[in-house]
């Protein structure tokens, strides 16, 4: 596994971690429910007669009741990846990145390693729990991930068809490649400069601009000739480089997000992220060759299937296709895995040095890994302090935000304009207050309805929104609101009639030093009255 890491999956079939804190195997429902149950979870929803997952339409419930699903044989619910809730200071690696936990394994932290020994010195960027049910089998659809894979098997079976990372032109991904690393990661057009390692452009020159600080002092130090003009060089560079990320990055985010939210309006179906295949496996092979004629066939990739008690490492930029089923055909039909995902290693040496330093720059996947942030502190200017205590403000904040929506019924629903229009009638309580650190300028809350129609399979409309920028406003406490002009919730036609919708709540953070980030909740689904209802212009 030394030698091959970064280029072809490895199956593991001798067992999980030797790690003594891997307990994660033994785990059942009650015990699930009594160490984790209480905890809220995004739960994905499967349309009635898809094999596939991923449609976006999600339900908030505590874990215990998708439990209680999963015991009935509910094969319409997938719990996959959540909200970042923890990070695991207390644990963290030789190299200084606490891994993040995600969702009911917050409370199950000491019963699964942050940093197992079979990784080595890959740093963790996301460890997630896998739990769903389908006796026939349910499809995560063709795609690849950004990182190094690790699938821990605890129940059900796993089987995957496998494409290597240069078959990215035969499997039509949704976007367009404008990069393709030696170690399989993948970067498209829109995504900006993004090194082997995942870590933006930007974030690698300053670590690299550190590192030749350093180099600098000990240079001078040691008296070698030149020292002095080295050293104040890497001093300027350093803190170009900082100012830089000030004067512009955070300002462009935000002016962008306020670009896309005056889009967010129009009717259209939600892109799907750029690393998924247009390829849909549910049509017949010869229907698939002829609109995919790049495509060689499904005997092209190769296939592997684990079962309870083994593992799959799957390098960064594998193409996917899971399908997750019972251990057999009388046995349980639910799957629930474990699943790692490390920063993806741009140092390819396959020896044991190359082994014991995947990654090329001490960055090593973020800002706050860097093993000199106390030296940046202590020369850089007030701006290079800024930057380092907002990024370690991101990373150990936990919010917890609490969140409603309620549709409280129709006001109207109209032809009008060659479309129908519906006004409806929501009750809104979001408690964002924890949200908000001495970094956060403002909050941009929304409201958007998300829906199918015969011309569109997947609409998303904003209807309500509202800009806070002081934490004691952030309780939005709305028991009646009507729809916000000028958004619109509207078909394409006339199709919104007996239409089921759901309704997500999105606030985005924008702060004063660093990048904007989301979280979104889900609520629903309703349905739409079969007759149309006039509106009160009083109420427009």
């Amino acid at each position: 596994m030394v030698a091959e890491r970064a280029t072809v999956p490895v199956v593991i079939i001798e067992g999980h971690f030797e790690d003594p804190d891997w307990k994660a195997a033994g785990w059942t429902n009650e015990y699930l429910k009594l160490k984790a149950g209480h905890h809220a979870v995004d739960v994905e929803v499967r349309q009635p007669g898809k094999r596939q997952f991923g449609n976006g339409i999600k339900q908030t419930m505590p874990y215990k009741e998708f439990l209680d699903h999963m015991d009935a044989g509910d094969e319409t619910l997938y719990l996959t990846t959540q909200e970042a809730g923890w990070i695991g200071a207390a644990k963290k690696g030789a190299a200084g990145l606490p891994p993040v936990v995600e969702g009911p394994l917050v409370h199950l932290a000491a019963e699964f390693p942050l940093r197992p020994a079979l990784a080595g010195n890959l740093i963790p960027s996301t460890i997630n729990l896998w739990h769903g049910c389908s006796r026939a089998g349910a499809s995560s659809g063709l795609h690849h991930d950004a990182h190094d894979n690790v699938y821990a098997l605890c129940r059900g079976r796993k089987r995957f068809r496998l494409w290597p990372p240069r078959a990215i032109e035969r499997l039509y991904p949704m976007g367009t490649p404008a990069k393709l690393w030696p170690n399989g990661r993948v970067v498209y057009e829109g995504q900006g400069a993004v090194c082997a390692d995942g870590v933006d452009a930007a974030l690698r020159r300053r670590a690299d601009a550190n590192e030749e600080l350093e180099a600098a002092e000990a240079a001078c130090a040691r008296g070698e000739p030149g020292a002095e003009e080295r050293l104040a060089e890497a001093e300027r560079a350093l803190d170009e480089l900082l100012e830089e990320s000030l004067r512009g990055g955070w300002q462009d985010d935000f002016d962008d997000l306020e670009e896309e939210e005056e889009e967010a309006c129009l009717v259209g179906p939600e892109p799907t992220p750029p690393s998924f295949s247009r390829i849909d496996f549910d049509l017949p092979e010869g229907e698939i060759q002829r609109r995919y004629p790049r495509f060689e066939g499904l005997a092209s990739g190769a296939s592997c299937e684990i079962r309870p008690g083994q593992m799959l490492f799957l390098p960064t930029g594998w193409w996917h296709e899971v399908t997750s089923l019972a251990t057999d055909a009388s046995g349980p039909a639910q799957h629930v895995a474990v699943n790692y995902w490390f920063h993806p290693p741009d140092n390819l040496d396959p020896s044991a040095k190359g082994f014991g330093r995947p990654y090329s720059c001490k960055l090593q996947g973020t800002l706050g890994a860097a093993a000199g942030v106390t030296d940046w502190i202590s020369r850089a200017s007030v701006l290079a302090v800024m930057c380092v205590l907002a990024t370690l403000t991101d990373y150990y904040h936990v919010s917890h935000p609490r969140v409603s929506v309620e549709y409280l019924g129709l006001e109207g629903l109209q032809r009008e304009y060659g479309s129908d229009r519906a006004y409806i009638r929501l009750k809104i309580d979001a408690d964002l207050r924890s949200v908000f650190t001495w970094n956060t300028k403002q909050v941009f809350a929304y409201a958007k309805t998300q829906f199918e129609t015969d011309r569109n399979q997947r609409n998303e409309m904003v209807v309500w929104s509202s800009i806070v920028t002081d934490k004691k406003d952030a309780w939005l406490r709305l028991p009646s609101v009507s729809q916000q002009y000028p958004y619109v919730f509207s078909d394409q036609g006339y199709g919104l009639r007996g239409k089921a919708f759901n309704v997500t709540l999105v606030w985005d953070v924008q702060p004063f030093v660093g990048r904007i980030y989301s979280g979104a909740k889900s609520f629903g689904p309703w349905t739409i009255s079969e007759d149309y209802v006039t509106l009160e212009r009083s109420k427009r």
